[in-house]
């Protein structure tokens, strides 16, 4: 078949249909330690060079396609990798695929000359476990929890895979090992990424940091929940091993020396000894878990590459990547020279090795029955000694229940809700837990707050979304989520008038400052009314309001005159406060005791102070 008139002159191309051997099918696939997809294709004939354009794409949840990339080879196949943040777990991939002429093989000609192209079934990525981490077991509810490294979470299913669901689905920089404490119901991970051993509840709720300081690149972790000991590995300049209490408290180093890569540990419940691997020295060894005394090398065999293992009754087992093609081995936990072969042939990428037994999960504790009586993290510390703790919150006076901050920090990533310490930078667990919801918010711009904790048990927080273009509130408890306004434009300036139940918001898209009653069953309620109205080439942005002396202040990014203003609450009076040394004024406050307005300039890099009418300017960074 000839699809050329003339094979010199890309104006000859006929738009005939070569055929392809399978059209495109895409896959899963592992390459080095990262999880590929792959869109494979069949080959053409032609008396032209050929070569193909590859075009990965997303669906988005109104079914339009987003493309990422584009491949142009001359290969049968063409690989993207899931990294997490242009594919990941939940979405839906689509490809498309052209046949287009060469020259020399090498040189594309214009793209418009597409010979033919097609489309590959969709792939919808939330069933797939695309590179399986560490690994956990929990016998009492029969399930398996697993880090997947591909998509930055942590999952869970039942052994009998009839059911699967994500536990820990952000905020996760790279998750190495799980363990579980089987007796508080805590299940525990070491985040290579972020320098952090977290814990949570097996179901996820109530995370927190319990190991934050000194970290250098955590990777294996294991629990005694009857001795109430943590213990972990470290791959940085200073390999090491440590153990500390459930809660992380008393942390002490327990190996130092003589370590390469401690890639593997686990603990013998029996004996009290803890056991570990090294992949680059090519051996096994074990100490007393308590003393850190009594150091054994029970394996030393060169040429094996030992990632993981794991000991129970009289045996270690152990995964093997070198010898026979990836295996999984068993011997003697005093001496495993004598070592038999358990599968072999497994492949290189054989990681985690776990035993699920029912007999490992014995005994029990304090925080083994109602939680210890904790509202949130029960830790048991050995010595029949238990403490409570707060993932969110602080710890009442009895020891047992979670108290809300008086005040925090709250801020917006585009799709989640977040909140710091005000006054403990070093704490890593915020004091309200994380939240998102792509159904509510996919881009949060502007923030306000009503505190009301006191009267009412949780604050009121409001916040615009640019991709719906409403401005909506929630409790910070995550209950009572409500629309308050629908087709606002650009909101990027929202404040709230606790005494008139009213919200303030500035839309860059209309020009307009426009006020609306929280409550529109009060008679006195303002509805959707403007207060404010600008030139066309004018784009108010943030602003804040001094409700005791009846004023507005925002910033204006007009391109040619940049200012502050301000107003009365009704919008009369408009008065320029700054307009000098001024560019892009994105952030504005009001230290409403000393009458002073703060504001940032992102083009300056400046954060400067002023009085109300702009005097005594003054830049404090």
């Amino acid at each position: 078949m000839h699809w050329l008139k003339a094979p010199c002159s890309p104006e000859a191309l006929k738009p005939s249909s070569p055929p392809l051997s399978f059209r495109p099918v895409v896959t899963a696939e592992l390459v080095g330690s990262s999880v590929h997809l792959r869109c494979s294709y069949g080959g053409v004939q032609s008396s032209w060079p050929v070569g193909y354009e590859v075009i990965w794409g997303r669906v988005s949840s109104n079914n339009m396609k987003v493309e990422v990339r584009r491949d142009r080879t001359t290969q049968l196949y063409s690989r993207v990798e899931m990294d997490g943040l242009h594919f990941r777990l939940g979405e839906t991939v689509s490809v498309s695929l052209a046949v287009l002429p060469v020259e020399n093989g090498v040189k594309w000609l214009a793209a418009d000359f597409v010979l033919t192209s097609f489309n590959s079934p969709a792939l919808k990525c939330s069933g797939l476990c695309f590179s399986a981490g560490g690994t956990a077991w929990t016998v009492g509810n029969d399930t398996l929890y697993w880090a997947d490294t591909g998509s930055n979470q942590i999952c869970r299913a039942g052994r009998d895979q009839t059911w699967r669901e994500e536990v820990v689905g952000s905020g996760v920089g790279r998750a190495e090992d799980l363990a579980v404490d089987w007796i508080a119901g805590n299940l525990y991970w070491t985040d290579h990424g972020l320098d952090l051993i977290e814990v949570s509840r097996l179901s996820g709720a109530y995370r927190a940091a319990v190991v934050s300081d000194g970290l250098d690149q955590p990777r294996a972790i294991a629990v005694h929940p009857l001795k109430g000991f943590l213990v972990w590995t470290e791959l940085g300049e200073t390999p090491r091993i440590s153990r500390s209490y459930l809660d992380g408290s008393e942390k002490i180093v327990l190996v130092s020396s003589g370590l390469s890569w401690p890639s593997g540990i686990s603990i013998d419940y029996q004996e009290n000894r803890l056991y570990w691997c090294d992949a680059r020295a090519d051996k096994m060894e074990r100490i007393s878990l308590e003393s850190g005394a009594e150091r054994e090398i029970v394996l030393s065999a060169g040429g094996a590459d030992v990632f993981s293992l794991a000991v129970f009754g009289s045996y270690l087992y152990w995964s093997d990547r070198n010898y026979a093609n990836g295996s999984i081995r068993r011997g003697s936990k005093n001496n495993a020279s004598d070592a038999v072969t358990v599968r072999s042939g497994l492949g290189v990428n054989l990681r985690d090795v776990k035993v699920f037994n029912r007999d490992r999960e014995k005994g029990t504790n304090p925080c083994g029955r109602s939680n210890g009586g904790c509202e949130q993290l029960c830790f048991y510390l050995g010595g029949n000694r238990k403490s409570c703790s707060c993932s969110h919150g602080y710890l009442a006076q009895d020891g047992l229940h979670c108290h809300p901050y008086e005040g925090y920090l709250l801020f917006s990533e585009r799709t989640t809700l977040r909140t710091a310490h005000l006054w403990d930078q070093n704490s890593r667990n915020a004091p309200i837990r994380p939240y998102e919801n792509p159904a509510y918010f996919k881009n949060v711009i502007a923030l306000a707050f009503d505190y009301r904790q006191k009267s009412a048990g949780a604050n009121r927080l409001f916040f615009s979304d640019v991709h719906y273009g409403n401005i909506q509130m929630i409790n910070d408890d995550w209950t009572g989520r409500r629309v308050l306004a629908e087709n606002v434009g650009s909101v990027e300036g929202l404040a709230y008038h606790r005494g008139w139940d009213t919200l303030y918001w500035t839309s860059s898209t209309t020009a307009t400052i426009t006020r609306h009653g929280v409550d529109q069953s009060r008679r006195d309620a303002f509805n959707l009314d403007t207060v404010v109205r600008m030139a066309e080439d004018d784009h108010p942005h943030v602003l804040a309001l001094d409700e005791c002396q009846n004023l507005m202040f925002w910033t204006n990014w007009n391109e040619k005159r940049p200012s502050i203003l301000r107003s009365t609450l009704t919008g009369r009076n408009i008065r320029l406060v700054v307009s000098e040394r001024i560019l892009t004024p994105n952030g504005l406050t009001i230290d409403h005791r000393a009458e002073k307005l703060y504001f940032s300039d992102g083009s300056l890099g400046s954060l400067e102070r002023c009085d109300y009418d702009g005097a005594h300017r003054h830049v404090s960074i």
